[in-house]
């Protein structure tokens, strides 16, 4: 049986995926039935999502404590702490920190 969509349709269907966030699994299966006008079993979708490199997951409430800037701050510490400037770097040249600074 061929898939129900091309490779090139999947591809855009992640795309929109992603550009769309968050979605539920329940909604993930609208713009594929008015996109495209098929329908995906829930589990093979959800295989083929997996395989594709997308993974669920349960969106976390946003710190009301948190200040706006909060991305910035991290940043500005990270540098601090590792003794240099991680700003302008792409994400391979960027280093992976693991534990807590103050």
């Amino acid at each position: 049986m061929p898939p129900k969509l091309s490779d090139t349709q999947f591809a855009e269907l992640c795309d929109i995926l992603e550009e769309g966030q968050p979605w539920t699994p329940r909604e993930i299966h609208t713009p594929i039935k008015n996109r495209y006008g098929v329908t995906y079993d829930p589990a093979h979708l959800s295989r083929k999502l997996r395989e594709s490199g997308m993974h669920y997951a349960k969106p976390r409430r946003m710190d009301s404590w948190s200040p706006d800037e909060a991305d910035e701050i991290l940043a500005e510490r990270l540098d601090q702490a590792l003794g240099e400037e991680t700003s302008g770097k792409t994400k391979e040249e960027e280093p992976i920190v693991f534990g807590f600074f103050r």
